[in-house]
């Protein structure tokens, strides 16, 4: 939706706490009428980026999932899928966790389901003797805010393009806590 994709560059440009839905609907070229018939609020817009970026990691996972039959292989591909996903987010991603606590409600819901798919794989891996230890949620929390961190680090940097170049210490990292 053109509204969604102009409230993400403006937040992107100008910060969501700056930016004001005069701003988005300028950057849409549509009117506050139009607005105001899909969202209530910035952050409701806000919302329904988070739902856009959160269903689309998901998505993109559960695919790159699908097409390995190997856990330690569905877990190579899902961490390097994160860095991409990762240098592919505008910094609104991270704007989210300051923007009020149903955003980052929102935020954290989806980063836990991904948690989840990557534990699920991590215990698979366990099980067939490919790691010697099952899943601990915490170290997945951990390592998962840790490309988190760093993507947030290198957008505010410009170094968002360089994410996917650690992609391999990324993974290597991720298979060590586990192996």
């Amino acid at each position: 939706m053109r509204l969604i994709a102009a409230a993400a560059t403006t937040f992107a440009r100008m910060g969501y706490a700056n930016a004001a839905v005069a701003d988005v609907i300028a950057t849409a070229k549509m009117s506050r009428r139009s607005f105001y018939e899909h969202f209530k609020s910035k952050e409701d817009v806000l919302l329904a980026i988070v739902r856009q970026n959160g269903t689309a990691l998901l998505n993109a996972t559960r695919k790159v999932m699908e097409s390995k039959e190997d856990p330690v292989e569905r877990i190579e591909a899902t961490v390097t899928l994160l860095a991409q996903i990762a240098m592919g987010l505008p910094i609104i991603g991270y704007q989210v966790m300051a923007a009020g606590e149903e955003p980052s409600k929102l935020r954290m819901n989806y980063v836990r389901e991904f948690i989840g798919l990557l534990a699920v794989e991590v215990d698979r891996a366990h099980a067939m003797g490919k790691f010697s230890r099952p899943a601990d949620p915490a170290t997945i929390e951990i390592l998962i805010g840790g490309v988190d961190a760093l993507g947030l680090s290198y957008h505010l940097e410009g170094k968002s393009r360089q994410i996917t170049a650690v992609a391999p210490v990324i993974r290597e990292l991720f298979l060590r806590a586990f192996r």
